[in-house]
């Protein structure tokens, strides 16, 4: 198939938004030369579409693309506007808080490739956060019902472990993945205490920011950038933008969705410090907000403290006193892990393994002479999250040598593999089933693609 001329010119750094749902690419000034090239009961697809992906494609891949490119993105553009067009048969709905809390988090991720500054994003995409945030608004929402309908389809679908070791018989040894070296850990931990004289001279403190700031000597945004310790929001004088209720934690919550818009809270206490925060805006479940925020120093008196509690809690276990998973029901502080025997879990794949390189210094550190089934002594640690300042004590649950995937070793993620292989399977047939159901009809250039599904095949 000929390759039609492009009518977008190309983007450089926005051409990740793609990957995150969001199309930000500016159309060429002048007439642009488009048209229907598909349509998929009421939903259309424009030529424009597909060449908007083409040129996205082409600026971030190294190597030429396949002289069907246009031919595989319109197939997934199909799929994706088949899946919308079962939304609205089986009449889906997407909440308002959905969709917002979605936009938030996908601009905050984009503001972020500019250093948190939503200004530069302005200038590159030619629009401000707002506008941008309406323009896709829509969007946002087709794609939570396209997936809403997608999770459907593979809800139920369950592996048992005859289906795992089936699986895995089936694939070629030379097919399995190398799989890194790997831990398993469990702590138990015990934070730093924080004085109560510490905690009244800083909200004292900020007592007398916010009297400054009510009496016009300083400005709110002025004094965040200053005083503020939130890396995040402190260049943007304290500004969070809008966010969704259930974001942030329970305290800061009930200040933001409580006192009245204009007005400065009192100083307030959660885990990551102490804060005054300033309503700007509410709608319903969202507010726009911005904050001040003062991190807790822990002195050298305190630490000590802490680690002295820690060695004996560790000493208590090595003098067979009390086991490790005793101990920590009884004196471990991380809430996020007491209940699961101090087991901690990667963020990133939710399953206990971490490979080496995934693993934070103090970590490391406090692993890195153990083996399998031996306890550290106390250890300096920092939460990453509320960057609180603690001493704990971890235990190597186990550790694999690099090696190739089997089921002994990498069952949960063989699991996975299979569940995955199901759920595609699950998916190509209720495309199958539903092309045969529906209205489709595929422009003449495009009718000579090999598709892998017959998308020609559909119901008049």
């Amino acid at each position: 198939m000929q390759r039609r001329d492009k009518i977008l010119k190309p983007i450089n750094t926005l051409i990740v938004l793609l990957a995150m749902g969001f199309n930000l690419a500016h159309a060429q000034e002048g007439q642009v030369i488009d048209k229907v090239v598909a349509v998929v009961g009421e939903q259309i697809i424009m030529l424009s579409d597909i060449e908007r992906q083409i040129v996205q494609l082409e600026s971030e891949s190294r190597s030429k693309l396949p002289e069907d490119i246009d031919c595989q993105i319109l197939e997934e553009l199909l799929f994706q506007r088949l899946l919308l067009h079962q939304a609205e048969v089986d009449s889906v709905e997407v909440s308002e808080a959905q969709v917002v809390g979605e936009l938030d988090r996908r601009l905050r991720y984009f503001i972020g490739l500019f250093n948190g500054d939503e200004k530069k994003l302005e200038a590159e995409y030619g629009k401000t956060v707002a506008e941008i945030r309406e323009e896709f608004y829509d969007q946002i929402e087709d794609q939570l019902k396209s997936q809403q309908v997608q999770m459907e389809i593979t809800a139920d679908i369950k592996m048992t472990p005859r289906e795992v070791k089936e699986y895995f018989k089936k694939q070629p040894k030379d097919s399995l993945p190398l799989i890194d070296a790997q831990i398993e850990i469990a702590h138990l931990v015990r934070y730093a205490e924080i004085s109560t004289v510490q905690k009244e001279e800083l909200r004292k403190r900020m007592v007398d920011w916010k009297n400054e700031i009510k009496e016009g000597v300083v400005s709110f945004s002025t004094k965040a950038i200053f005083e503020s310790e939130d890396p995040g929001s402190a260049s943007k004088g304290g500004d969070l933008g809008w966010v969704s209720r259930g974001t942030f934690v329970p305290e800061f919550e009930a200040i933001a969705f409580s006192i009245p818009v204009g007005q400065i809270s009192d100083p307030f206490e959660t885990q990551f410090g102490m804060h005054m925060l300033e309503v700007l805006q509410r709608r319903g479940d969202q507010v726009h907000c911005r904050h001040i925020l003062r991190k807790f120093k822990v002195g050298t008196k305190e630490l000590i403290n802490i680690r002295n509690e820690t060695d004996s809690i560790y000493n208590l276990i090595t003098s067979d006193s009390i086991d490790f998973y005793s101990a920590i029901n009884r004196f471990s502080q991380d809430k996020d892990t007491k209940n699961a025997k101090g087991v901690v879990y990667n963020p990133q794949t939710g399953e206990r393994k971490w490979r080496m390189d995934e693993i934070d210094p103090y970590t490391f550190a406090g692993i890195e002479n153990l083996k399998v089934g031996e306890l550290s002594g106390p250890s300096l640690y920092e939460e990453e999250r509320s960057g609180k300042q603690a001493y704990r004590l971890i235990k190597l649950l186990s550790k694999s040598d690099p090696h190739k995937a089997n089921l002994k070793q990498d069952y949960q993620m063989i699991q996975q593999m299979a569940k995955g292989e199901k759920e595609q399977l699950a998916v190509n047939n209720w495309v199958k089933q539903k092309i045969a159901m529906s209205f489709i009809r595929i422009d003449e250039d495009y009718q000579s693609c090999d598709f892998r599904f017959n998308w020609t095949n559909a119901a008049d």
